[in-house]
């Protein structure tokens, strides 16, 4: 029993942070069906994108893991999104420890690159 919990405790965390995007960022993303079994790779997807509603924005360049547990093992999540993510693609790990705030984990380069597109544009 204790899996069943443990993954949908997961399922509901990638549905929040799914949510939590759309809401912020206008998006509509979902869960990739079969836990990434497709050739989508990653927990989340943006349907509109892979539809061909509308252009890739910039939180498409990421491949998207999330993790909702007790136990933080940051190495071996790091190590998942590397080997999921695409080589055009850049590894974003969302997770949350319980009863704690949700953290985002990205490659220090791309934060700075980010933080260099915010100051170019203030």
């Amino acid at each position: 029993m204790g899996k069943i919990n443990s993954r949908s405790k997961g399922n509901r965390f990638e549905r929040v942070v799914a949510g939590m995007i759309n809401y912020v960022l206008g998006t509509t993303f979902r869960r990739v069906p079969l836990s990434g079994g497709l050739e989508i790779k990653g927990d989340l997807y943006d349907a509109d994108v892979l539809q061909g509603y509308k252009p890739p924005e910039y939180i498409h360049a990421f491949c998207i893991e999330c993790k909702h547990c007790e136990q933080i093992r940051i190495e071996q999540w790091l190590d998942q999104v590397e080997r999921d993510c695409h080589e055009y693609k850049e590894p974003l790990l969302i997770f949350k420890k319980n009863k704690r705030d949700s953290y985002a984990c990205l490659r220090f380069t791309t934060f700075l690159e980010m933080v260099q597109r915010i100051q170019e544009k203030i």
